[in-house]
């Protein structure tokens, strides 16, 4: 069963510190609608799927503290609006894309 429905216009969603466990839902990236995304201080593991740049009106992302792996998807600098990202404390690896030093708000 999905989280959240796709329909949803849901502008937030803050689950800081609540020992949350598993990868991203992939329906968080389904939220047409949601401007800040705050899964830090959790047991989030997996990777950051490409799918966050369909995050069109994403303004904050809060995934730092987790148990994240992989690297920083290049699709992150598509939602413009992107003006906060902390993913520190994480075991991501790579570069920084180029593409994030383009977003005018960051």
């Amino acid at each position: 069963a999905k989280l959240i429905s796709a329909t949803s216009s849901c502008k937030e969603v803050s689950l800081s510190k609540n020992q949350i466990y598993g990868t991203i839902p992939s329906s968080f990236y389904e939220l047409s609608k949601l401007d800040t995304l705050d899964l830090s201080n959790n047991r989030i593991s997996g990777t950051i799927s490409e799918q966050i740049g369909d995050l069109m009106v994403l303004q904050n992302l809060f995934l730092d503290n987790n148990t994240l792996v992989g690297s920083i998807p290049s699709t992150l600098a598509n939602p413009h609006a992107l003006n906060e990202i902390w993913l520190n404390d994480n075991q991501l690896s790579g570069t920084i894309p180029i593409q994030l030093s383009e977003l005018p708000s960051l």
